[in-house]
């Protein structure tokens, strides 16, 4: 597990000023150093959540003022508010398995992911791996494909035919403690920008 100082110094080294003005200069301003600590305290709720074990997967979106999902058709199933009930919510002042938290931004989605790496947390997945929930065609990948990026890059294998679905389990317990942000960020970037992201998808998923 990282502690404070060394997740500021590689969360900066890998992201450099995205989401965090000033960055980039190599200081680190007041703003930038509360918005690292605030990913600090993400990465440390999901590590400790008391289910042990994180959900990641396609958010179901609803219109405002409306309970009817309005994106099952293109997704299948993903995490709704009953998962987040169910399964307690992880931000900045609450630790639980699904990441909710109203400033949300990739680069907090990445800390909380690696929280549970560092932990070798189980990761169950709340939507099918089909092309749609991993491609993005914008950004390469959508933010659950990320996630499976990571997983499979820091020692996770697929689990299939568990009672709550699919699960990646750690399987290299070297590779999990070892990860960084600045190897993911890298990664994805090859990815990106290489082989693509089709190795994460599902060939029988629906």
């Amino acid at each position: 597990m990282y502690n404070q100082s060394q997740f500021r110094e590689d969360f900066a080294k890998a992201y450099g000023y995205l989401g965090v003005a000033k960055m980039h200069s190599g200081k680190l301003s007041g703003d930038a150093l509360g918005f690292i600590d605030k990913c600090y305290q993400v990465y440390e709720n999901a590590a400790t959540n008391r289910l042990e074990a994180l959900v990641v997967g396609r958010i179901v979106k609803k219109m405002d003022g409306s309970s009817k999902p309005i994106n099952l058709e293109q997704i299948g199933r993903g995490i709704d508010d009953i998962e987040r009930e169910n399964f307690g919510r992880t931000n900045s002042g609450s630790a639980g398995s699904v990441l909710d938290a109203q400033d949300w931004t990739i680069t907090m989605n990445d800390a909380w992911l690696m929280g549970g790496i560092h932990a070798m947390l189980d990761f169950y997945i709340a939507s099918p791996r089909t092309a749609q929930n991993v491609i993005d065609p914008q950004f390469g990948a959508t933010v659950t494909g990320r996630e499976l990026l990571g997983l499979t890059t820091f020692g996770y294998t697929v689990h299939p035919n568990t009672r709550l679905g699919e699960v990646y389990v750690c399987t290299n317990k070297g590779r999990a403690r070892g990860a960084t942000f600045v190897e993911y960020e890298k990664t994805f970037h090859e990815a990106k920008s290489g082989r693509g992201f089709n190795h994460l998808i599902d060939g029988n998923a629906r």
